[in-house]
């Protein structure tokens, strides 16, 4: 297995080169950090396809597959941000810099960071030669997120929210907002979400803070 400084390191690598990406949300402009990271996975042994509503913002899909039918373990997270001021930046919010223990820039929180673990996790498995016994565990890296998820979580796997219930069959982790379970991974339609992971105690609408509603110079 692979020594965590070492997972460390790759998933802080993976997420500065991410953050170089702009993806402000408008206009995103997804497709090219989304072909970026779906060369890492594939250099690591996984399956990945684009699904796309625009060209320009295609959310992917990267799957490692095991040798019997069964569930799907799903890792969900957007790669477009809330815009970003290099003027009310102490550096700039798409350097990637590493300085003070941190990585700097616009999506290290939100949630750029969190696709970086989730994809540096999934590819050192690969790389090892690890597959499930059965199932798939399935990388979901999707868009728009920060404008309505038109184009976005809509449009990928992950399908509708936790009302539109049908039956168990897969589990996808991801934020609480989007902690959901699903059945029908393999084609646009909306796939049958079935429970929330865990319930919140609240539901917040919306968060207005820092420069610009739901947006901090820190994340």
């Amino acid at each position: 297995m692979v020594a965590m400084p070492d997972l460390q390191e790759q998933a802080t690598d993976l997420l500065q080169r991410l953050i170089r990406f702009n993806t402000v949300n408008p206009p995103g402009d997804e497709r090219e950090l989304q072909e970026h990271l779906a060369g890492y996975l594939e250099d690591a042994g996984l399956e990945c396809e684009m699904l796309a509503a625009d060209e320009r913002r295609p959310n992917l899909i990267a799957r490692l597959r095991g040798d019997a039918d069964g569930p799907t373990l799903g890792l969900l997270g957007h790669v477009d941000t809330v815009l970003a001021d290099p003027d009310a930046w102490s550096r700039d919010p798409w350097s990637g810099d590493l300085a003070d223990g941190c990585v700097w820039g616009r999506g290290a929180l939100d949630m750029k960071g969190q696709v970086a673990a989730e994809a540096a996790a999934v590819a050192a498995l690969a790389r090892q030669g690890w597959r499930p016994a059965r199932g798939e565990l399935m990388l979901m890296s999707v868009v728009d997120e920060e404008a309505g998820r038109a184009l976005g979580v809509h449009r990928s796997p992950v399908g509708w929210w936790a009302h539109r219930a049908a039956s168990l069959k897969s589990m996808a982790i991801c934020p609480p907002a989007l902690a959901v379970s699903m059945s029908n991974t393999r084609s646009w339609k909306f796939g049958f979400v079935t429970r929330i992971v865990w319930r919140p105690g609240a539901s917040v609408r919306r968060l207005t803070g820092g420069l610009t509603p739901r947006s901090t110079p820190s994340t």
